[in-house]
């Protein structure tokens, strides 16, 4: 057996850094305090319009490292949205706030403006676009990586199957299906970092994830004329026993020892296939 999936790296404070914008604008409030006691409005829009921008830059550049931060601890990175440059932008017009505030010259706060800038992103780097990895199958036997391969591209269009789910209706079963994902892309990488594995799991790799991608297709295609309700509770049935076996029956999932999720993924197989 292959050791348990471990986070790449230790990321608890990998966002620590964002908190620094939360504290260099916080001698602001103490100015927009005075300026509301003393009752100047344009020192008030002025002070409260950088506060906004400043926040919010904050707010985005700490909401992106920590998203960032749980997809360097998953076996399934999620896309995730980087909002960095947005985050510079805001930073910028803060700092336009401010320095018209303080009635800076025009050379001053183009300077200001090209130091922030370049501060913020030596700081958090630039925004990335979402790229999946692709698996490391070094010197993998071939029909071994041929089963990964199929088995990643079943993972794949179970993912684009649960798009197509009602997210109102079905949301029991995309809670399910999201699990089951998870936990298929965890035991992947083991199956990736250990081939000898791969090669005693054919029944993971050749029937639990590609039936239950059928299966949720027949579902989807039940769903068109409105005859899915009485197999939803079925397949979140199938879809809780897949997820506790994929969970806590590892050992023998990658024996090759038959489940009863085995059974479960037959009847409903059936059951759905008759209504077609």
């Amino acid at each position: 057996m292959p050791k348990p999936y471990q986070p790449k790296t230790n990321t608890a404070n990998f966002s620590a850094s964002g908190l620094l914008l939360y504290i260099l604008p916080a001698p602001l409030v103490l100015k927009l305090l005075i300026s509301i006691i003393t009752f100047n409005i344009p020192k008030v829009a002025l002070t409260a319009g950088a506060l906004f921008f400043f926040y919010s830059a904050a707010h985005l550049t700490r909401k992106t490292l920590l998203r960032r931060a749980e997809n360097l601890k998953r076996a399934r990175p999620k896309k995730i949205k980087d909002n960095r440059n947005w985050a510079a932008l805001y930073l910028v017009i803060g700092l336009l706030f401010l320095m018209v505030l303080l009635k800076s010259r025009l050379p001053i706060i183009l300077l200001m403006s090209l130091c922030a800038i370049v501060g913020y992103y030596f700081t958090y780097g630039f925004s990335e676009k979402f790229i999946e990895e692709a698996p490391d199958y070094g010197d993998m036997p071939k029909a071994t990586r041929q089963a990964i391969e199929g088995a990643y591209a079943d993972l794949r269009a179970i993912e684009g199957l649960t798009h197509q789910l009602d997210a109102t209706v079905d949301a029991a079963i995309i809670e399910k299906v999201e699990t089951v994902l998870d936990k298929s892309h965890e035991i992947m990488q083991l199956l990736v970092k250990s081939p000898s594995d791969a090669g005693r799991a054919r029944r993971f790799l050749n029937v639990y994830i590609n039936r239950i991608k059928e299966i949720l297709t027949q579902y989807l295609a039940l769903a068109k004329y409105g005859k899915e309700t009485e197999f939803r509770e079925r397949l979140i049935a199938v879809l809780s026993e897949a997820k506790e076996a994929f969970t806590s029956k590892q050992s023998q999932l990658l024996n090759d020892d038959k489940l009863t999720l085995d059974v479960q993924l037959e009847v409903l197989d059936e059951q759905i296939k008759s209504e077609k």
